[in-house]
């Protein structure tokens, strides 16, 4: 009797242990918090690959989502050969997501100039709510020459001012309020077509310095005491002269006449004098790097697989000032790579950790 005695309360046991494993590893989002992502979709909704890949490729997509827990997602080349088909693949993918995580996710999208790709959000209702949304996609680019035609954002960037719900915990003097833009400069696809041989990073500096400039504008006018966070594909590796517009630690009066800076023929700044200019926003996935020391080492992590080699050309980019409430103890940020290449996109997912308690 006393065996069987034993038996009954060991199964017991191995039950409360498995309940407590399945709660662990349940999709229930985190009390303390909030985890930033951005994706390439790869032109998810693009049915010309086959049902299958497409297929394949949500099952992929909505892993990393999973895995790396994300509560707002910026996204870029999400497929729509109108607004109207776009939001459709977009509300499609938005509800076999919140099938499979258990938690309800809403998509949102905006205008663009190209004419199948565009650029949203994903994000969680447990989580966030949705305050106003802009669409930059007709926002005039600035220009290097008075004598210069204005240009656009070849993808409009979307803006969206979410507030965290008031049940998620956040780090002491985190602000609720995050105004999110979700960009995707232009790419260095047929190069070669480019009369400024540049690989199109001369335009690529006008659509940066165009969306800091953007950013700045409409945080002072509609968003003044939220955080300005940039997430998206600068199609420019972080030493790229258009990275460094879009931190602001350099401008495009750097290479107008009097500046003393040029682009040079890898696409860097070649700066006589280097301007001494505090950056206006740190990038999270540079910054982990230069600290861990792996930037300039052969163990360099990247977004994006081109030639045999990582680059990282996707970025999260943060306002200097609030930068912290993304560091661990040792001042790193909390941010990593989720996904394989080719396993769902061409670029791995990014995500950081906002405002989590730091212990």
């Amino acid at each position: 009797m006393n065996r069987w005695r034993c038996f009954y309360s060991l199964g017991l046991l191995l039950v409360s242990l498995l309940a407590l494993a399945t709660l662990a590893f349940s999709e229930t989002p985190r009390e303390s918090g909030l985890r930033l992502c951005s994706q390439n979709l790869h032109r998810l909704g693009d049915l010309g690959r086959g049902k299958k890949q497409q297929t394949n490729q949500e099952r992929y997509l909505i892993n990393r989502v999973k895995q790396a827990r994300c509560d707002v997602v910026a996204i870029q080349e999400l497929f729509g050969g109108s607004r109207a088909e776009a939001e459709r693949n977009l509300e499609h993918f938005a509800a076999k997501l919140s099938d499979s995580s258990g938690r309800t996710f809403r998509g949102v999208t905006g205008s663009s100039n190209d004419p199948c790709i565009r650029n949203g959000f994903l994000f969680a209702v447990d989580a966030v709510s949705m305050i106003n949304k802009w669409d930059l996609a007709s926002a005039k680019l600035p220009r290097l020459s008075p004598a210069d035609r204005r240009g656009f954002f070849s993808r409009g960037p979307v803006a969206a001012l979410f507030e965290v719900i008031a049940k998620r915990r956040l780090a002491v003097g985190a602000p609720r309020r995050l105004f999110l833009f979700s960009f995707h400069l232009k790419s260095k696809s047929d190069g070669w077509k480019d009369k400024t041989k540049t690989q199109y990073e001369g335009l690529r500096m006008l659509q940066a310095e165009g969306l800091r400039n953007e950013a700045l504008r409409l945080r002072d006018s509609v968003a003044e005491h939220a955080v300005v966070i940039l997430l998206g594909d600068r199609n420019s590796e972080e030493t790229g002269a258009a990275s460094e517009l879009l931190s602001g630690a350099l401008l495009l009066t750097d290479f107008t006449q009097g500046g003393s800076c040029t682009l040079g023929p890898s696409l860097r700044a070649a700066c006589g004098k280097r301007p001494l200019r505090e950056r206006k926003f740190l990038g999270l996935f540079e910054e982990k790097q230069r600290r861990s020391g792996l930037l300039s080492s052969r163990q360099r992590q990247g977004s994006y697989f081109y030639r045999k080699s990582e680059q990282l050309i996707d970025e999260i980019l943060v306002e200097e000032d609030y930068h912290r409430f993304f560091e661990n103890q040792s001042g790193v940020p909390r941010a990593g790579f989720t996904g394989e290449f080719f396993h769902g996109s061409d670029h791995k997912l990014l995500w950081a950790a906002y405002g989590e308690d730091v212990g």
